[in-house]
């Protein structure tokens, strides 16, 4: 079974890699740009844009900020090292005098003569769209195509900042679950241990981890979107509070998600 199931993945990464290719040789694109973080989605984008247009052809973009540590940014260069690419660090703030200097604390300072308090979600969706306008900037001066890292469970359940990392020209992975992100990855030598193993994190604030149980998501949206299951036969599966939950994340992000229902599945 095991075999299966990895058989399953690497006809699935490689129907994702012959997309890209018909995608981009269609539009006579010959360079990507991927922003990493030490993450196992951009991890995994990475290894499937070099797949699709060669390592020399790929620039990948690391954007530190003040909630990135140490251990993500190594693990992000020695990613990059495994495969080949070139890896341009750009950070979006940096510290100065015991202060942050950037755009990103530039633009909290005049939020900040309006709202006091900022809401935690708004300093961390400063934070993306600042590093998608990095991968913008790089993508304008390199003639490049940006590669998004979201996934299926991710988009589904509103879990990325429109104009930030939704803001990428295409999404290879935005039909694969998490956990396929994830049995790739363990397929792919390139991939540091430590990326496949550590909490799910955007790291933009401090000690943040992604929100979700995602074998459960995974599966509650399996049964949802490739199943058909009803609401009724959904909460009987998951729990009455467990299916609300997910239905209202799914519904309240639709404006959100609208965009993509194309890529969808």
């Amino acid at each position: 079974m095991e075999k299966e199931g990895k058989a399953k993945i690497m006809r699935r990464a490689e129907e994702t890699v012959r997309r890209m290719k018909d995608y981009l040789e269609k539009n006579r694109i010959r360079k990507a740009v991927v922003g990493v973080s030490g993450g196992i989605d951009s991890a995994v984008t990475l290894v499937l844009a070099t797949r699709a247009i060669g390592p020399q052809n790929v620039i990948a973009i690391l954007s530190p900020g003040r909630n990135t540590s140490e251990e993500s940014t190594r693990q992000a260069k020695m990613l990059c090292q495994h495969l080949g690419v070139d890896v341009k660090i750009i950070p979006i703030e940096r510290e100065q005098d015991s202060s942050w200097t950037g755009v990103v604390p530039e633009k909290m300072k005049r939020l900040g003569e309006h709202y006091p308090e900022l809401k935690g979600t708004t300093l961390e969706n400063l934070q993306a769209i600042d590093r998608m306008s990095v991968l913008r900037a790089v993508a304008n001066e390199e003639e490049a195509i940006i590669v998004g890292t979201g996934n299926r469970t991710e988009f589904y359940f509103g879990y990325f900042t429109l104009g930030g990392d939704g803001g990428a020209d295409i999404f290879p992975l935005l039909d694969w679950s998490k956990g396929e992100v994830y049995a790739y990855a363990k397929t792919q030598k390139a991939i540091p241990q430590f990326i496949i193993e550590r909490k799910p994190s955007a790291e933009l604030s401090p000690g943040q981890v992604d929100p979700f149980d995602y074998e459960e998501a995974d599966l509650f949206l399996h049964r949802l979107l490739d199943e058909k299951k009803t609401e009724k036969e959904l909460e009987e599966e998951f729990g009455g509070e467990t299916a609300k939950k997910y239905l209202g994340l799914i519904r309240k992000n639709e404006h959100k998600r609208i965009r993509y229902n194309d890529l969808l599945r």
